[in-house]
């Protein structure tokens, strides 16, 4: 006879630079060990802007390999608050470092691990139609293989808190 499966064994986590981002973490980080579930986290270098920028000549070529870098030590710099934080937790954690554009890398991602959900931060609301359509989370709800929570205010984390 097979074990029954979790339905939540493993959560993929997208991870940013936002404030959301920080409340999303630790939800995902309450929601593993209440779920006994494997934890992912992923972070994205948006090359794809970088790229818009240097072609838009906003920044020299210069510039764009420093901004490049600059995202990069930001990403290692998240990715290790939210191990920090799992660990606390006595969560296992694996943590993901990823370059391209967010939404399919972290789609890409989800497929990877077989992500039973993906877990992003409070999206913002769009100020322009061109943003409506640019938003990377609101492509990574449309694309995504499996569930998205996205995590809503402090009421959603001190639930799970409370719960453990």
């Amino acid at each position: 006879m097979m074990p029954p499966v979790r339905p939540l064994e493993r959560i993929l986590l997208h991870v940013d630079a936002a404030d959301e981002s920080a409340l999303a973490s630790r939800y995902a980080v309450a929601l593993a060990g209440a779920c006994g579930s494997q934890l992912h986290a992923v972070f994205v270098v948006n090359d794809n802007m970088l790229g818009h920028l240097a072609r838009a000549r906003i920044f020299v070529d210069e510039e764009v390999h420093e901004l490049s870098r600059d995202l990069e030590e930001d990403g290692h710099k998240y990715l290790g608050a939210v191990e920090r934080l799992a660990r606390e937790q006595n969560i296992g954690i694996s943590t993901h470092l990823r370059r391209g554009t967010p939404h399919r890398e972290v789609v890409d991602e989800a497929i990877r691990i077989a992500a039973n959900a993906i877990i992003i931060g409070d999206i913002a609301v769009p100020l322009s139609v061109r943003d409506a359509f640019g938003n990377e989370f609101e492509m990574i709800l449309w694309t995504a293989p499996c569930p998205v929570v996205v995590v809503k205010g402090k009421a959603a984390e001190e639930l799970l808190y409370n719960y453990r």
